[in-house]
């Protein structure tokens, strides 16, 4: 197995992680007929890079507002543009957890600051 599909790996075993503990803490809502997988509140605190690896690259802590397999929406006070990439890591656990890549998806501004929606970027490892 190669340095990437190992690291793949890690990131789809942390997500099915931050899945199983959303789903023992909360109901799925009411949109799987919009969406592919189901969603759960999970309001955890997330530290995250935003154009990881790149000039202009920075760290912020985002909260949590729900988790699927298949991304996060998140809240913070920072305007991040759509198709920015993403990682992102259970703030909690610092160095432990391992990245899961992404890119935003959506960018709402609301009285609490801006909505992100995050969709996974975790490829299927044979």
């Amino acid at each position: 197995m190669s340095v990437d599909q190992k690291k793949w790996l890690k990131s789809a075993e942390v997500l099915t992680e931050w899945v199983t503990d959303a789903a023992a803490q909360s109901e799925s809502d009411a949109y799987l007929g919009k969406r592919q997988t189901l969603r759960y509140v999970w309001p955890a605190a997330i530290e995250a890079i935003i154009k990881p690896g790149v000039p202009g690259e920075r760290r912020i802590y985002v909260t949590g507002r729900d988790v699927s397999e298949g991304g996060i929406g998140l809240v913070t006070r920072h305007d991040v543009p759509v198709g920015t990439p993403i990682w992102l890591r259970y703030a909690d656990d610092g160095d432990k957890c391992p990245w899961v890549p992404g890119k935003i998806v959506h960018s709402t501004r609301t009285l609490a600051g801006y909505l992100l929606g995050v969709q996974f970027d975790i490829e299927p490892v044979d």
